[in-house]
């Protein structure tokens, strides 16, 4: 591993002692040579205090890169492997909910869905919607037709406005009928169309969740 070399703004970041500390960075800034260094140094001081230096990241690839990092860096520090752990943000999110199922209002039998089976069930949500409201999403397409071209396109823009409609959601803890009321209280339904949509088949698919009595990762990460 070459030395690492922190530019000024990186070594602000390396001082830090403790408490919050929020760091505004662009792809490429050099965020996970910052993190890897900083965790290092936090273990070689003995500030983990008996605990771990947690790394909490989204992406698999992202966990498997820091840790191999960190691993290398306290070999050269002649450091014992220990004090830290780097995990993504939704089995951060598993491990605490399995530990903690009662206070959330689950089982410790909860069965997570994978992103394979999360989209098998949004795309059964869209049919379902899209079989009841077919004069919605038929004026919504070129022309005055309906064809099985347009349905296709349409149903591939409907999956896409409801994952992001429950991600924002659900991030927001916002339940599909807790939004679905917030627009109907609203102004400009013509603006609010796409958002009542996402709404409706988000409550579809949470539905289809709730019966099969699974969590998504975005249920884990609001859990």
């Amino acid at each position: 591993m070459n030395p690492f070399r922190p530019r000024e703004g990186q070594r602000q970041i390396l001082e830090y002692q403790g408490g919050m500390m929020g760091v505004s960075a662009v792809p490429g800034s050099g965020k996970t040579a910052t993190i890897v260094a900083l965790a290092s140094r936090l273990i070689a001081e003995g500030r983990t205090e008996g605990g771990q230096v947690l790394i909490v990241t989204y992406q698999n690839a992202a966990v498997d890169n820091v840790r191999s990092r960190i691993r290398e860096r306290l070999e050269q520090m002649r450091l014992l492997q220990v004090g830290y752990d780097v995990r993504t943000l939704h089995s951060l999110s598993y491990s605490i909910v399995q530990a903690n199922p009662g206070l959330v209002g689950t089982t410790s039998e909860f069965a997570v869905l994978d992103e394979r089976s999360s989209s098998d069930l949004l795309d059964k949500a869209v049919r379902i919607w899209n079989a009841e409201n077919k004069a919605i999403w038929g004026r919504l397409g070129p022309g005055d037709y309906v064809d099985e071209r347009w349905e296709r396109e349409w149903r591939d823009i409907a999956r896409k406005v409801a994952r992001t409609v429950i991600t924002t959601a659900k991030n927001r803890r916002l339940r599909a009928e807790d939004l679905i009321a917030r627009i109907s209280e609203g102004e400009g339904q013509e603006l609010n169309q796409f958002l009542c949509i996402g709404a409706e088949i988000y409550r579809l698919y949470q539905q289809q969740i709730e019966t099969i009595g699974g969590l998504d990762f975005d249920d884990l990460v609001w859990m």
